[in-house]
């Protein structure tokens, strides 16, 4: 809200550089809520047993591209290297919306937590009925016990307390709920300071 008041009261007076760096970083607030508000509805809806599988035809290497384009910002800002091994188009029948919302929350936390300089590596395997698809980062990593949480949770969601500031891996938890809908398996591999490294394996037909 700040920047979008600069702007709108100095914008005659600033540089064009000037202009185009507060709209970046007003862009990547307004991405950030439009995340939250995502997570949000999607807990709310598997909370009240309102969601409903609707497979349709998608690319992988599409849905990729998309969500990525939503952390440029961030990506560059910190300078970040993502190694994308993805071979083909990678044909999936499967539920658009819940892929989206996997990958992101999945990507959200790399970048988030992966630092400056650092990379993020992602690589997929498939046979004739499965694909599993893993995301590296190298960042802080995740302790024991907050893996321990997420594999617990059997893909069951919570009741939200937003006064509980321990929320931190909420996007994982509608992630992992998300892909047991898809009859898959979420595997996570991570050592504070070492990086995390999150695989999830669902099948390629609905």
């Amino acid at each position: 809200m700040g920047f979008s008041e600069l702007l709108r009261l100095k914008i005659d007076t600033y540089e064009k550089s000037k202009i185009i760096e507060n709209v970046e970083i007003v862009d990547n607030s307004v991405r950030n809520i439009y995340f939250l508000v995502e997570n949000l509805s999607d807990w709310s809806r598997i909370y009240r047993d309102k969601i409903k599988i609707h497979p349709e035809d998608i690319l992988l290497n599409e849905i990729f591209e998309d969500v990525l384009s939503l952390f440029k910002y961030i990506i560059d800002i910190k300078e970040l290297k993502v190694d994308i091994k993805l071979k083909g188009a990678s044909l999936l029948h499967t539920d658009k919306h819940m892929i989206e919302a996997i990958i992101r929350n999945i990507l959200s936390n790399a970048v988030k937590y992966t630092s400056k300089g650092s990379c993020i590596y992602i690589s997929f395997f498939e046979n004739d009925n499965n694909i599993s698809v893993s995301i590296k980062d190298s960042g802080i990593g995740m302790s024991e016990e907050e893996i321990k949480i997420i594999h617990e949770a059997e893909g069951n969601i919570p009741e939200l307390n937003m006064a509980d500031k321990n929320i931190a891996g909420f996007g994982l938890l509608l992630t992992k709920n998300f892909v047991k809908r898809l009859g898959g398996l979420l595997l996570l591999e991570s050592e504070m300071n070492s990086g995390t490294k999150v695989t999830f394996t669902i099948p390629k037909h609905q």
